[in-house]
């Protein structure tokens, strides 16, 4: 008889289990002592920016696949507010009970009162929101609000692949991003490959061919390409992953 593998399974099982409820330490002005934690729905698919109403109510996201702003009223009942949401991860509520929000998908800060949604601000013609991701509103219902720029950005390395093959690589990931920068760079036969795409919608912010200069410089070689892809390479394959790691560093001085 495994009685290790009867062990193991009998710590699963108990890991598994549903664990009673314990009664909270508390956090001063914020929960008291002995307060338990409740369920009240499961089922969402990715839940965010929660803010609570005076009456003892909620408001919360659930991104991804609904896209949905919920309001849970003070007695437990919830209910759809906003449909197509634009994935609104950051909510904020002024005295007045306007909902003010951030649409990360949309690309704006919008304002939703009397079932109707304002857009407060894209950003400028020069300077559009990327990804707008927080919000907070001061006592004259001020917006203060992030955007950490474009997400995600991925530079990676893979090596064994030449030009090409490293350019369908970034061509497949930026399709399966739909909004994003990608510069990915491969060592074969003793030089450095690199490729940068970016998706259309971020091109005029980061274009791929002043990215791939930046990269293929730091790593010896040169480069350039159409604002969307680019490509370059380098003689020294030492240098590629210091290389590789400019990548976030100028993404974050364009935007």
């Amino acid at each position: 008889m495994n009685w290790t593998l009867i062990l193991l399974l009998s710590l699963l099982q108990a890991a598994a289990a549903p664990q009673p409820a314990r009664p909270l330490d508390g956090i001063p002005n914020v929960v008291a002592k002995g307060e338990t934690v409740q369920l009240v729905k499961e089922g969402f698919a990715f839940t965010e920016g929660p803010v609570p109403t005076s009456d003892g109510g909620l408001y919360f996201s659930d991104l991804l696949t609904s896209d949905r702003v919920h309001r849970l009223a003070p007695n437990g009942e919830i209910t759809v507010l906003r449909e197509q949401a634009g994935s609104s991860g950051g909510l904020a509520l002024n005295r007045t009970g306007e909902l003010f929000a951030v649409e990360s998908n949309n690309k704006r800060v919008s304002k939703f009162a009397n079932g109707k949604v304002t857009v407060l601000t894209e950003g400028s013609p020069e300077k559009p929101l990327l990804a707008p991701n927080d919000l907070i509103l001061d006592s004259k219902s001020g917006v203060y609000f992030t955007d950490p720029g474009p997400r995600p950005v991925v530079a990676g390395r893979i090596d064994g692949l030449d030009a090409d093959g490293l350019r369908a690589v970034a061509d497949t990931l930026r399709e399966r991003l739909g909004s994003g920068v990608v510069c990915v760079g491969s060592v074969l036969d003793g030089k450095v490959n690199l490729v940068a795409a970016v998706t259309r919608d971020l091109v005029k912010r980061f274009p791929a061919g002043k990215l791939i200069q930046e990269v293929a410089q730091a790593a010896g070689g040169r480069g350039g390409g159409r604002p969307d892809l680019a490509q370059a390479g380098a003689p020294d394959p030492s240098k590629l992953d210091g290389a590789l790691a400019l990548v976030h560093d100028w993404v974050g001085r364009q935007a």
